[in-house]
């Protein structure tokens, strides 16, 4: 038997193994393994569209989906997108974007575009702020694998407040504003996405859960003012004394283990 038709006899096997079980768990994982197999042909193409398309469970949809783009890649991207504007699934947008991002090709981005246009529908943001919200979620209180993007309140910590507190950089962006107050948030996290903002010439974020800051955050050139007392803090990035107009850092309430050499220049900050 070669390879090529043991391929095809495990297919089979899986596939009875699917149709056979009604846990979801076991489900997606016959379906990850299944896709692991690299068959491409009509039939596999068929049974991942079928388990994308008219599953109930978001973790059978999302095995699916991950499938079809690592397999067929270019050839699924039209049952992928139409599954997308169909999907409410957190646990299916978030398992996708993962992949997605792991390949910078034409067809990735055109992926990860739709799922954020996807996302922006349901809350009436545009892309790039759904973008924004996205990552600031994530990144902040993580994606539960049942969480349901259109039911907010299962979200737990996450308030309306929340998602248009995610949006003030995006419009600030747009609008070419050039300050940004985050204070009190109780963030523990800074997105990368706040790279973005590179109009930024004053940014607190003080009073926080912050130990770190992304070095996105680099890209802040024009940066005068950084408020970071109060938070975690105990260790510094070497770019943060790189920023060419930094005038103003506050420091203070933070527990720094070092104190880099560099730091003596914001000595009136502190």
């Amino acid at each position: 038997m070669n390879e090529s038709t043991q391929k095809k006899f495990k297919a089979e096997k899986l596939i009875a193994l699917i149709e056979n079980t009604d846990d979801d768990t076991e489900r997606a994982s016959y379906i990850k393994e299944l896709g692991d197999l690299e068959l491409i042909n009509k039939k596999m193409f068929k049974s991942l569209e079928n388990y994308l398309i008219s599953d109930n469970s978001y973790l059978v949809r999302s095995e699916a989906a991950k499938s079809l783009f690592l397999t067929f890649e270019e050839k699924s991207e039209k049952i992928i997108i139409n599954a997308i504007q169909n999907e409410v699934s957190g646990y299916f947008f978030e398992e996708l974007l993962n992949v997605a991002g792991k390949s910078n090709t034409d067809f990735s981005n055109r992926i990860t575009f739709q799922i954020f246009r996807r996302i922006g529908s349901i809350f009436e943001l545009h892309e790039d702020d759904a973008r924004f919200w996205w990552e600031y979620i994530s990144e902040c209180y993580g994606i539960p694998e049942n969480y349901d993007v259109i039911k907010i309140e299962k979200f737990p910590g996450v308030t309306k407040s929340d998602i248009l507190q995610a949006r003030w950089p995006y419009i600030i962006k747009n609008n070419h504003f050039q300050g940004l107050n985050l204070y009190n948030n109780q963030l523990k996290f800074v997105p990368e996405s706040i790279g973005y903002l590179t109009e930024l010439r004053y940014l607190n974020l003080s009073l926080n859960k912050l130990n770190s800051l992304p070095d996105s955050m680099k890209n802040l050139v024009k940066l005068r003012v950084l408020l970071l007392s109060n938070n975690l803090i105990e260790s510094l990035p070497k770019w943060l004394g790189t920023l060419p107009n930094l005038q103003l850092l506050i420091l203070d309430n933070n527990p720094l283990k070092v104190v880099p050499k560099w730091l003596k220049k914001f000595t009136d900050s502190n």
